[in-house]
């Protein structure tokens, strides 16, 4: 399974740094690719270098995440669900220079983009209606030609009653509902929704409810990626409480490596990994780390934290599947 880092999480905006850490990445075998924040302001001005760094056979996702999110600070009326048709329509432009850019890149024997992620945005005043407006614009979308790239709803926390949100875009159940409707038109490309465990934890304000989203999409089978960040439910270097800052795993007090207070724990990773098992398409590492001036080697050993439990959740999951073969062989000559 494709294994995708977000490295963008833990840069400090030093480009020199960026290159050693992408690298370090690259030579430590850490990822089958990047989460990149494609149209971004800081990724648009180091394209080039980035993807001529890339080996040829790599796959890569593009999410939309941060290009929104700059956008939403300048206008709220921007983004796919958006009731205002300036907004959504700017939306549609942006991911159509996507769809050229993924056209070149999976036309051209290089690296190649396997999914792009999408999010519902903005907050919306009436839930039914930006349903409506994310349904439309979905559908415009996943008619287009992605060159075999998946079209993957991001799911961030939603707007809930109880608390304030952090991103507040749309429910999950009508995230998935959405997805199932332009599944059911039988369109070409591949449509299915991502999960963040730090974003479901921060709407759902515990870590264990996490699997209850996972159980939303694997019982609608639309579960296409699984990214892990953390967050933390008191305040910390990395913000507020529950503040989307991908917080990295958890980890004893003053350890570098980690943050003592994120929810993001070895237990969680493994309970997680093993629901999911091979639904998905990808899986992901997004964390991040303070001072964000810290070294390379911090960065790396940040990522390798996370990716070493969940090496050891895949390494649970093929002992279990061995074991269930053997049974049934048992039984299967028994008979």
């Amino acid at each position: 399974m494709p294994r995708i880092i977000g490295a963008y999480a833990l840069e400090s905006g030093d480009a020199a740094q960026r290159r050693r850490l992408i690298t370090s990445i690259l030579d430590h075998g850490l990822g089958t690719g990047f989460e990149v924040p494609i149209l971004s302001h800081d990724f648009a001005q180091e394209q080039e270098w980035f993807w001529n760094l890339m080996p040829t056979a790599s796959s890569h996702v593009l999410t939309m995440v941060t290009r929104t999110m700059e956008e939403l600070s300048n206008d709220p009326r921007y983004g796919l669900a958006s009731e205002d048709p300036r907004g959504r329509n700017r939306a549609i432009s942006e991911l159509e220079k996507v769809q050229g850019l993924v056209q070149d890149m999976n036309a051209g024997g290089g690296p190649h983009v396997g999914a792009i992620e999408i999010q519902s945005a903005p907050q919306a005043s009436d839930p039914a209606t930006a349903c409506a407006h994310f349904l439309q614009s979905l559908k415009e979308l996943a008619s287009w030609d992605w060159h075999g790239a998946s079209l993957c709803v991001e799911h961030c926390d939603a707007l809930v009653p109880w608390h304030a949100p952090a991103k507040g875009f749309l429910s999950l159940h009508d995230e998935i509902d959405i997805v199932r409707k332009i599944r059911s038109m039988h369109v070409s490309t591949r449509v299915g929704i991502t999960l963040n465990w730090g974003r479901s934890a921060i709407e759902l304000r515990d870590a264990d409810a996490v699997q209850q989203h996972i159980r939303q999409c694997l019982s609608t089978d639309t579960l296409l990626g699984l990214m892990y960040s953390g967050t933390s439910p008191v305040a910390s270097e990395f913000g507020p409480a529950w503040s989307d800052a991908h917080c990295p795993m958890r980890c004893p007090p003053h350890d570098p490596d980690g943050e003592s207070t994120s929810l993001l724990s070895d237990e969680a990773i493994h309970a997680s990994r093993i629901l999911a098992g091979r639904a998905p398409a990808y899986e992901g590492i997004k964390v991040s780390m303070r001072p964000l001036e810290s070294s390379v080697s911090s960065k790396i050993a940040t990522i390798q934290r996370c990716a070493s439990a969940l090496d050891l959740a895949w390494e649970d999951l093929r002992d279990a599947r061995n074991q269930r073969r053997e049974l049934e062989a048992q039984t299967s000559g028994s008979n």
